[in-house]
């Protein structure tokens, strides 16, 4: 049961609430996110202090040849060495994935900026996100309506450019703009899930779709089935819920899965009103993962 209230990181300019990314690794919370002068790491013992500690600036855009905006970074230690993956604006307001490394032991000390991601190919790229499936790292991202994948060769060059797996179909995902990003992974007893964001992130129906891992090449299409509803949406009093990563949490002599994402506690507030929210997913008969509504 969970023993804290939501939002966890209220909408705040000193810290960011949006497209909360965290990482527990070795007992502690990690809280990646883009900051208005840089990349931030924070760490806790509890999820629900994330947004309660000091936070490390690990990149900084005033340095020298540094790349700003780094949408949506997420924390990754692969072995052995952390990463970073984010988007920032290469230019002309074009954003295109690409990599922070660091060695040191804990992911708050300054980041190395390891430039573009090799191979991901031209045009806009946003998201990423890592998952490991029976042995092999692969890379998520998206171009903006679509979701791509390939194979990670190193933490910084991809296999190939990438295969889509993902694209708009139904009513749901396309109420508010035509827009499919934010990918995160979920796996739970062998199986594995791609849940997404679609609809326009200022909007009130930015929302939560989902596709099933059902074949045994994860690159491609036809191994993905898309389920025709939304997962997670808006209610009278939370609007906007999208954007989210899956962490644990130990509850009750277990560890339990937590979907954490932004939402907004008033319509129509679009970027402006977005706070970090978290709460237990749970599974029905089947296996199949149950987000239910967005909670305080």
């Amino acid at each position: 049961m969970r023993k804290f209230a939501n939002p966890i990181i209220p909408s705040s300019p000193m810290h960011n609430a949006y497209d909360p990314y965290v990482l527990l690794h070795n007992g502690y919370y990690y809280h990646c996110y883009d900051g208005v002068d840089g990349v931030y790491v924070s760490k806790a013992e509890r999820l629900q202090d994330i947004g309660n500690v000091e936070p490390c600036l690990v990149y900084a855009y005033q340095q020298s040849g540094a790349l700003h905006s780094w949408y949506a970074p997420e924390l990754y230690f692969l072995d052995g060495v952390w990463y970073i993956y984010g988007s920032p604006d290469i230019g002309n307001g074009v954003h295109s994935m690409s990599v922070l490394m660091n060695t040191d032991p804990e992911p708050i000390t300054p980041f190395t900026n390891m430039g573009h991601i090799q191979n991901l190919g031209g045009g806009w790229s946003l998201d990423g996100t890592v998952f490991m499936h029976e042995g092999k790292n692969y890379f998520i991202w998206s171009s903006g309506r679509k979701l791509h994948i390939s194979l990670l060769n190193k933490p910084w060059e991809l296999a190939d450019e990438g295969r889509v797996i993902g694209e708009l179909e139904y009513e749901f995902e396309k109420r508010s703009g035509l827009i499919m990003e934010g990918p995160a992974v979920l796996q739970k007893d062998g199986r594995v899930y791609l849940v997404y964001s679609c609809n326009d992130s200022m909007t009130d129906d930015y929302a939560l779709g989902i596709m099933t891992l059902t074949g045994n090449d994860p690159t491609s299409k036809a191994s993905w089935t898309k389920h025709p509803y939304p997962v997670f949406e808006k209610t009278e009093d939370i609007f906007g819920p999208g954007h989210c990563s899956f962490t644990k949490v130990w509850d009750d002599g277990e560890w339990k899965d937590y979907v954490v994402y932004h939402a907004n506690l008033t319509s129509c507030t679009g970027w402006c009103g977005r706070s970090a929210w978290a709460q237990e997913v749970f599974y029905d008969k089947d296996g199949f993962p149950v987000l239910g509504t967005p909670q305080f």
